[in-house]
């Protein structure tokens, strides 16, 4: 609310008070959280879902720093992952929205957030697919994180299943099919891509 120039400078010049303004920010978020899931859960639903395209048996958040992209890494280490820390383990299941290729240098210290379980790669819509992806990609599975992707094509589905392996991979089709038979045509190829 300070403007974006006053809020870069008071990150430098006035580091802990920033630091401190999400923490409380946050509790106060939890605290409506659950109350809201509480009461959901006495009325026996359980399961718990963001704007992402999965849910989960229990408490799930989609969490996100699209400002990140405006800072250093030391920085993302300072003012991010303390808040992201902060949600993931209040949470039961949680997923980081890596909504720009950019994001991948911020792809080791995500990894260092127990409470965090995947990434939700969801990118710029001008990129063209996930192949000149696949390393940062790959890199998101071998830290042990699960990864849902967009696809934009059954084929890609097929081709990120083969080069990153079905385990903890979640293929979402941006695109809907015309038919159930396309659908199970689809799921078919990816299954396929398993072997």
């Amino acid at each position: 609310m300070c403007g974006g120039v006053q809020f870069l400078t008071d990150m430098i010049q006035k580091k802990k008070g920033v630091q401190k303004r999400p923490e409380e920010l946050t509790n106060v978020y939890l605290r409506f959280y659950d109350y809201f899931y509480d009461f959901l859960k006495a009325e026996g639903y359980g399961e718990s879902a963001s704007w992402f395209q999965v849910f989960a048996e229990g408490k799930f958040e989609s969490v996100r720093c699209d400002f990140s992209l405006m800072i250093s890494n030391g920085m993302f280490e300072d003012f991010v992952v303390p808040e992201l820390t902060q949600v993931c383990d209040h949470m039961d299941y949680s997923l980081f929205n890596m909504c720009s290729v950019r994001h991948a240098r911020f792809v080791e210290p995500l990894s260092r957030i127990r409470s965090l379980d995947g990434i939700f790669r969801n990118p710029e819509p001008y990129l063209d697919g996930v192949r000149d992806y696949l390393p940062v990609l790959r890199d998101i599975k071998e830290k042990g994180m699960c990864l849902e992707i967009v696809c934009q094509s059954v084929d890609e589905a097929v081709l990120a299943t083969r080069e990153l392996g079905p385990d903890g991979l979640y293929p979402f089709f941006e695109k809907r099919f015309a038919d159930s038979g396309q659908a199970r045509k689809a799921i078919e190829k990816v299954y396929d891509a398993c072997r």
